[in-house]
């Protein structure tokens, strides 16, 4: 991964882990580059300073622009603008924001562990002691949509295939940790 290069309004797709959903990826700019790898990022719009965050350059919430469309994953724009009409190009061509390079992320990795319809138990991220039985519902490079046993699709939430928070079926009850019902 590039480290030295990030630049303050280099735009890119990112998980918004404070918003609800987490289903769907968000453009964002860059307001700060920090020392040591440290950036600040937020999600396009006029909160973004409240709304951003600092996260590590290597973030597993951070996506080149165009990762949504080539995983059919819903790209949320600017607050304000329609999602179903947000388009990269024009946004770009109306900002001057220039795209973080694709080399300065993660690369999409090959694991072929989750399949769609594999039961497992998986922590909520908005409420982070919920841990509850999910299925995979989809997996998209290397994040996997999954689905909350019980849950309307408006609460699937999507995650890194690396993430700590995907867990073997029975983990919560050899751990003592009480499982949600669905």
């Amino acid at each position: 991964l590039q480290t030295s290069a990030w630049q303050v309004d280099m735009v890119c797709e990112m998980i918004d882990r404070l918003d609800e959903c987490q289903s769907a990826l968000k453009a964002a700019r860059v307001l700060q580059v920090l020392s040591d790898g440290y950036l600040q990022i937020g999600p396009e719009g006029p909160e973004i300073a409240s709304d951003s965050l600092y996260v590590h350059q290597t973030s597993t919430i951070l996506f080149p622009v165009g990762y949504a469309k080539s995983h059919k994953i819903d790209l949320q724009g600017p607050k304000g603008e329609k999602e179903e009409t947000f388009e990269w190009k024009s946004f770009l061509k109306r900002t001057n924001y220039k795209p973080a390079p694709s080399h300065f992320f993660d690369e999409t990795i090959i694991w072929d562990k989750f399949q769609v319809g594999m039961r497992l138990e998986a922590f909520d991220q908005n409420e982070k002691m919920m841990l509850c039985p999910a299925t995979v519902k989809e997996v998209k490079g290397r994040l996997v949509l999954v689905s909350f046993d019980g849950w309307t699709d408006d609460y699937d939430q999507l995650f890194d295939f690396r993430s700590n928070e995907l867990l073997p079926c029975g983990w919560g009850e050899m751990m003592g940790h009480a499982l949600q019902a669905p």
